[in-house]
């Protein structure tokens, strides 16, 4: 569809074809945001233009181009202009469809964020650490965390401590990761994180910060033990450094980290779990 400039109001029949394609773009988007991008092309494309709902005068129509995802956006044109005149004959049937569109989307949406993520501490869940070990790079690190004497606290103060407990850690950690890194409870005490191009120095300086952090903030006397390793050539692999990295924490006396050994050279695991795993 050829892009028409804001003002520049198309032939009437122009204008049904713009309404056709939109039709034609909305069955075939694959997100919201695709759907209000939609919407707003269709206005230009129309002859008007988009405002901020905050900035509109009377030359606005009240028509919300965002559909209620943000900040409201209406569509303007002015009074008694052919671009007016198209915007009120073509515009409230689209919104009507692209709403439809929106919400059928958006529930999709909602589903496949709630299905990646733990429920308790709203981290990502075992399935969304597997799909990003699939795809790490080559500066990627993996860190496997296990909280020390949680089953001490679960059995001293109950499961409803413990919850506490494991919501604050996930609080903690979802503040000191950066928007590209990973943070997920991949069972019981178990964490997994996945930091993005950061290095072996990197993932110490983010693991001083915690450890600091959570002893500020922990609900209970709840430590870490923490194992790190670099990216190997698979992701389970690397995983599997980072857990015999770990197991070498717990054994040195736990609330540390440890480094993942050489391939050739991995910490050999107890036969029993240290510290109930």
């Amino acid at each position: 569809m050829k892009a028409i400039a804001p003002h520049s109001a198309p032939h009437p029949d122009t204008a049904a074809e713009v309404a056709s394609g939109v039709t034609r773009r909305l069955l075939h988007a694959e997100s919201s945001a695709e759907v209000r991008e939609v919407l707003l092309d269709a206005v230009h494309a129309l002859g008007g233009r988009t405002v901020p709902a905050r900035l509109a005068d009377d030359t606005a129509l009240p028509v919300d181009l965002a559909l209620g995802d943000g900040e409201p956006v209406l569509p303007v044109a002015e009074p008694d202009s052919v671009a007016r005149m198209h915007l009120q004959r073509y515009l409230p049937p689209m919104v009507a469809d692209a709403r439809h569109a929106h919400d059928t989307l958006a529930r999709t949406e909602r589903l496949a964020r709630e299905a990646a993520v733990d429920s308790l501490t709203r981290l990502g869940n075992r399935s969304t650490f597997v799909r990003r070990l699939a795809r790490l790079a080559a500066a990627d690190i993996v860190i496997a965390i296990d909280l020390d004497d949680f089953k001490a606290t679960n059995d001293t103060f109950g499961h409803a401590a413990g919850d506490a407990v494991l919501r604050a850690f996930g609080a903690c950690l979802h503040e000191h990761l950066r928007a590209g890194d990973l943070a997920a409870r991949i069972g019981g005490d178990e964490f997994a994180l996945v930091l993005d191009d950061a290095g072996i120095d990197g993932a110490r300086g983010l693991l001083d910060r915690l450890r600091a952090a959570w002893g500020q903030q922990r609900p209970h006397p709840v430590g870490f033990s923490a194992g790190v390793a670099a990216a190997r050539p698979s992701g389970p692999e690397t995983h599997r450094a980072a857990d015999d990295a770990l197991y070498a924490a717990k054994a040195a006396g736990r609330a540390c980290t440890r480094l993942a050994a050489d391939p050739d050279e991995r910490v050999r695991r107890p036969e029993s779990g240290v510290d109930g795993r």
